[in-house]
């Protein structure tokens, strides 16, 4: 494995890409020096931020091999999944152990017993619909593909005890959309049974799924797209995840919701639902707005959101450009903090926001958006 290094040698730094490689019999890994790049004084003095840019390019060259890597791994698996050969060499039988991983966690969040409680209260099914929802899963994280091509592979993910068919699969679509709140609840109950979860921080984000149709409906509209899928339509999904990354929440909007407008009452959902009184909010900038803020204010919700300094008060860009009060970690990186206070109308009175805002500053995104003006203007 390659990398980039910095190093001291007679009172200078020196950057250079290093490899790691292993010797059979030896312990510990050897290392060899695959290019001198230079003292990094001298090459920060032709471009500030070069060693975080180099350090940034070669970590994007090594994901884009392992992904090439990836990619040839996940056809070999897919051409065996789709092999109609139904032995292996030495005549034992093609086994699908990725199965067993994810059929030990479903049986640990108890979703059998869910779904056989669910389907017995609130359908007239007469299949086992848990034996659909499982073949649905697993397949999903193993092969994902199309409904139809879940049930031509369903004997990868399925016992042979299983009567599966594609009109059951379709079938079980409502009774899963129905039982959707039942399903949350049931899932962060039991999670939060088996770990040490705190719900006290939660990450908030936005993101849109597009249809290769040109149909709205209620649901599917024509918004803006972040597929780039702008001739489509589609709907917003706002997701919430624990400090884990593990999802609390979810909900669908029409496709043309603004990013803004999902924030609120994905929040009182939360509040609702689990009762909740302090979490902090972390989201992106897209998600600040001053509604916002005072909703998560009334609320007793904090927050911790992005700025777009471009469109900011000139209050606020003064406070930015302003040299005094930096503290300088490195000649890459200061920060400083700054008070903000500011107010809003929010359900027809006044609410005062009392804020405090992080402002840092880095050489390397510095060179990064001179890099992106220079472009433009070219």
């Amino acid at each position: 494995m390659s990398s980039i290094q910095v190093y001291t040698s007679n009172g200078h730094k020196y950057v250079r890409i290093i490899e790691s490689y292993r010797v059979p019999g030896h312990k510990n890994p050897k290392i060899r020096v695959l290019k001198n790049l230079g003292r990094e004084d001298k090459l920060e003095a032709k471009e500030p931020g070069i060693v975080e840019r180099l350090k940034r390019e070669h970590n994007a060259s090594r994901a884009a091999d392992a992904a090439v890597k990836q990619e040839y791994f996940v056809e070999e698996i897919r051409s065996l999944l789709q092999s109609q050969e139904s032995t292996a060499t030495a005549g034992f039988p093609l086994v699908n152990y990725g199965v067993e991983v994810y059929e030990k966690l479903w049986n640990e969040l108890k979703l059998d017993y869910f779904f056989d409680y669910r389907q017995k209260q609130h359908s007239r099914i007469q299949f086992k619909v848990k034996d659909m929802v499982s073949l649905l899963v697993y397949s999903r994280l193993l092969n994902p593909g199309s409904k139809k091509r879940t049930f031509e592979n369903r004997h990868w993910f399925a016992p042979e005890e299983v009567d599966a068919d594609l009109e059951k699969i379709y079938r079980t679509l409502p009774f899963l959309a129905n039982q959707k709140e039942n399903l949350e609840k049931h899932l962060n109950k039991q999670l939060s049974a088996r770990m040490d979860r705190d719900l006290s921080v939660a990450f908030y984000d936005v993101t849109t799924y597009y249809f290769e149709s040109v149909r709205a409906d209620d649901l599917k509209r024509f918004g803006y797209s972040k597929d780039n899928k702008v001739n489509q339509v589609q709907v917003v999904m706002g997701l919430l995840i624990d400090s884990n990354g593990i999802p609390i929440s979810y909900e669908l909007f029409p496709g043309n919701t603004n990013d803004f407008k999902t924030l609120e009452p994905v929040m009182r959902k939360l509040k609702a639902d689990y009762g909740i009184k302090k979490v902090i909010i972390t989201a992106d900038r897209g998600l600040n707005s001053k509604q916002n803020l005072a909703f998560l204010k009334s609320v007793g919700y904090e927050y911790v959101m992005a700025y777009k300094i471009r469109s900011s008060s000139k209050e606020i860009k003064e406070m930015v450009l302003s040299g005094e009060t930096y503290h300088t970690v490195s000649k890459e990186f200061k920060w400083k903090v700054c008070n903000f206070s500011t107010s809003v109308n929010y359900e027809g009175r006044k609410v005062n926001l009392e804020d405090q805002m992080v402002i840092t500053w880095s050489a390397s995104r510095e060179a990064k958006d001179r890099r992106d003006r220079e472009r433009l203007i070219e």
